[in-house]
């Protein structure tokens, strides 16, 4: 931290469990679990500038908006709150566009913001979108981070928003104290740990962990997640507000209870456990209820039913258990899984149910309509929200949640690998069922409602307690010091499993981010040491953390470009290589379209950390690659794919595999920039002369283009740093001093032929399909294949084109050897 940097420094604070469990989950994901996607709809007469100016006002008000995570050298991770930070904003006017493209752009953006994610470094951990797209409407993505804003938050941060914008100062008697965030981490860390765990330890008494369940008959290789909506009818959820009421219940304890029956079918068992959403909102701070921050928190909720229990005792019960459990529900959940019977290689719960109320949101309307005129716009001139949503941020297999108020629904999130699209449609039904049958019986026993509640699970091919076949382990390499036998004896404490060697990984044992959060805890406890969980992101097994223990390095990985984007497979393995903006991370949706079958690898340049001193050559890059690209995969046949820059390397290392007489079965070359080949320089040079221009020395014109666009880029990162400061101007530094590199490698690369087949796929949309590129890399392969799709530069590897460039790719790994090009 810079001494500038520290006169910018409000505060510290530690970080909570919970938030410890979310930074190292957002490591071991693919999709950052807490980014959170806040979008609405504003109608009527928006002064955008005055709106953003409420925005800042609002976020000088409230600490954790102004907060970001940093850590020291050789220090734990914390929390630094900033005195002043700048929102990033961008304002785009889209009114000149029709409903589909609309509603077709606004699904690319939400993607592509999802794939930037959210560095917990920066100043601030959010971003701000306002489109305009008709005259009185505006939609609004607010991309914001779990780690500082929980629901309840992000609805008081909206609240105050619109109050600051109409000249008021809040919607209630006013925020918190200043002080109120300090105050309720002060009271976290001070609570009564020895009550809340004899409370827990008695409500999970004889209970064991959640039997792994399986919805459907999903692909077990498939990755990421499977989201679903499907609407309440507004007259079920009336009725079911009216029940709640006379059996003297919340409607989330009404939900919880159909939730329960429908679960104890699905895992065949009368003692269910599943996690839930409290909000965290009991402590004992002034201004708890206005205070923003991540204060909610997840809990089991554990019910036992009997099937001759009338329904109206199981909601009471419910009641009852929810009223028990409020002094201790903000207990972590690290500690709650410790203080329970469950070993920690085994899930205390698999799914997951929120139910929320959507007092901002109004009925979306039909997919890619075309606003109303004066786009709905308020008569009275004001301004309005509507269309709210914030979407779901939990990582358990499967996620409900079940939406009341304005907005009435039932969303469901599942690992596709363990659920299918069509099983989780019928389990949504099955709860709207079910909610129908208590609230049409309530004088019914619980076997009685289970029977009467529908068959939708009957069309649910389901597995419950089937657990998945354990990973091929090597004999356990026993402890080797004292300090491996004593963190040996602490893993099996944790995971619940025996013979545990030193060289076995963290995860793969079963371990969770969750359980790493105890773990983590006990070596404080036992060897009067801290480690940041990350370690584990580095180095998950014993052997690396007694290192550290000793006083060793951290453990570093073994190769410093290789990206590890999608391992797995039976296919010989892509390399993608990155554009001069250096990273890879935009493959990741290639990927996905090429199947799980279809193991992918990035190549990430030396230097993008702003540590190492970067590559200077397309040479020196490409001969790296090639050695760390057989680390993986030691014998051909080889498949390159690059995108702008990375085409070059692409051919680059093809050239350097024949040499050493390796095959090459793929070299696509994606929207590819003009190469330095004799032909493109004679090229150059006559049309110069066609215009009556003397043509300068090729290599002194590439110098003097190399050096004016350098002086253009860093002005532009000197103003961005400016702008947006902190890590994230670090970042974009970073990024640009690696785009400098690249740029200076191409202008100095001497582009030699290969003899592989090279596949040319370029943009339509940039009308960069141009006949000097072609040319270009024609002269270099014995055959061009031409492909294109319907995209820009940079959205070719964005849904919905890079289902065609994967269609080509495919296509490709099988070309026909006659012909010299061909156009796709």
């Amino acid at each position: 931290m810079t001494t500038a940097t520290r006169a910018n420094v409000a505060g510290l604070l530690p970080l909570l469990p919970n938030q410890q469990a979310l930074l190292l989950a957002r490591g071991l994901h693919r999709e950052d679990p807490g980014l959170i996607h806040v979008t609405f709809t504003l109608r009527g007469g928006l002064d955008v500038d005055r709106y953003l100016a409420a925005w800042r006002a609002v976020i000088r008000r409230h600490p954790a908006l102004r907060a970001s995570i940093r850590a020291r050298e050789g220090g734990d991770p914390m929390v630094v709150i900033w005195h002043d930070v700048e929102l990033p904003v961008e304002v785009l006017d889209w009114r000149a566009l029709d409903g589909a493209t609309r509603a077709q752009r606004w699904d690319r953006l939400l993607v592509a913001d999802r794939r930037l994610g959210l560095d917990p470094a920066a100043e601030p951990v959010m971003r701000l979108r306002v489109v305009r797209v008709a005259d009185g409407a505006f939609e609004v993505l607010w991309s914001s981070h779990h780690l500082f804003v929980d629901g309840w938050s992000a609805a008081i941060v909206l609240e105050d928003v619109m109050a600051r914008y109409r000249g008021g100062q809040a919607t209630d008697a006013g925020p918190a104290p200043p002080d109120a965030l300090r105050a309720y981490v002060r009271w976290m860390q001070g609570a009564d740990d020895a009550a809340a765990r004899d409370f827990w330890r008695e409500r999970l008494a004889g209970y064991d962990g959640a039997p792994r369940l399986t919805l459907g008959d999903p692909d077990p290789a498939a990755a990421g997640y499977g989201e679903l909506t499907v609407q309440i009818p507004a007259e079920l959820a009336e009725r079911l507000g009216a029940a709640a009421a006379h059996a003297g219940v919340t409607a989330n304890a009404f939900v919880q209870c159909a939730w329960s029956l429908l679960l104890a079918r699905l895992l065949r068992t009368d003692d269910v456990v599943f996690g839930t959403t409290v909000a965290g909102r009991a402590a004992p701070v002034a201004g708890i209820e206005r205070l923003v921050g991540f204060l909610s928190n997840a809990v089991p909720i554990r019910m036992r039913l009997d099937p001759a229990q009338p329904v109206a005792e199981l909601l009471g019960s419910a009641r009852d258990a929810q009223f028990a459990m409020q002094p201790f529900e903000h207990a972590p959940l690290a500690s709650i899984h410790g203080w329970s019977g469950v070993p920690g290689s085994r899930a205390m719960f698999e799914t997951f149910l929120m139910v929320a109320n959507y007092r901002f949101a109004a009925a979306d309307p039909p997919a890619g309509a075309d606003p109303p005129a004066n786009g709905g716009a308020p008569p009275d001139g004001s301004v309005a929200h509507s269309d709210f949503d914030s979407g779901l941020t939990a990582t358990f297999p499967f996620v409900v949640a079940v939406a009341l108020g304005v907005l009435t629904f039932v969303r469901c999130r599942f690992e596709l690998a363990r659920c299918t699209p069509e099983a989780a449609e019928l389990v949504a039904a099955q709860l709207l069922d079910t909610i129908r049958a208590m609230i049409d019986a309530p004088g019914s026993t619980v076997g009685e409602l289970q029977a009467r509640s529908g068959d939708h699970l009957d069309g649910v091919v389901t597995r419950a307690g089937d657990e998945p076949a354990p990973a091929a382990r090597r004999a356990p390499t026993p402890p080797g010091d004292d300090v491996e036998l004593r963190m040996a004896q602490l893993w099996e404490e944790v995971l619940g499993i025996e013979g545990i060697g030193v060289h076995d990984d963290y995860f793969t044992l079963g371990g969770t981010s969750i359980t790493a959060v105890r773990l983590f805890g006990l070596i404080e406890d036992r060897f009067g040491q801290r480690l940041p969980l990350s370690t584990l992101l580095t180095g998950a097994t014993i052997a690396d953390l007694a290192k550290l223990l000793r006083g060793g390095e951290p453990p570093r990985p073994a190769v410093r470009a290789l990206v590890p984007i999608q391992p797995k497979g039976s296919q010989p393995p892509i390399a993608c290589l990155h554009p001069n903006t250096g990273h890879v991370l935009f493959y990741r949706t290639l990927a996905e379209r090429l199947g799980p079958d279809q193991p992918l690898y990035g190549f990430e340049p030396v230097g993008l950390d702003g540590v190492a001193e970067p590559l200077e050559t397309v040479a020196e890059m490409a001969a790296l690659y090639v050695d760390e690209l057989r680390t993986v995969q030691p014998r051909g046949p080889y498949r390159l794919v690059g995108h702008c820059f990375g085409g070059v390397l692409a051919l680059e290392m093809a050239r350097l595999l024949e040499a050493r007489g390796e095959p090459i079965d793929l070299l696509a070359v994606l929207d590819p920039p003009r190469l330095q080949t004799d032909a493109a320089r004679e090229r150059a040079a006559r049309i110069w002369r066609e215009r009556g221009v003397m043509a300068l020395p090729g290599a002194a014109t590439r110098r003097l283009v190399h050096v004016a666009r350098r002086e253009l880029r860093k002005t532009v990162v000197r103003w961005w740093g400016q702008a947006f400061g902190g890590a994230g101007g670090r970042q974009r530094a970073n990024q640009e001093r690696i785009r400098d590199v690249c740029d200076r490698a191409l202008a100095t690369y001497e582009a030699v032929p290969c003899s592989t087949p090279i596949t040319l796929i370029t943009s339509t949309e940039e009308n960069r399909w141009s006949a000097g590129i072609v040319a270009d890399w024609r002269a270099l392969t014995p055959e061009l294949q031409l492909g294109r799709v319907d995209s820009g530069h940079g959205s070719m590897l964005d849904e919905p084109a890079v289902g065609a460039v994967a269609a080509i790719i495919v296509s490709s790994l099988s070309m026909p050897s006659a012909g010299q090009s061909r156009e796709r």
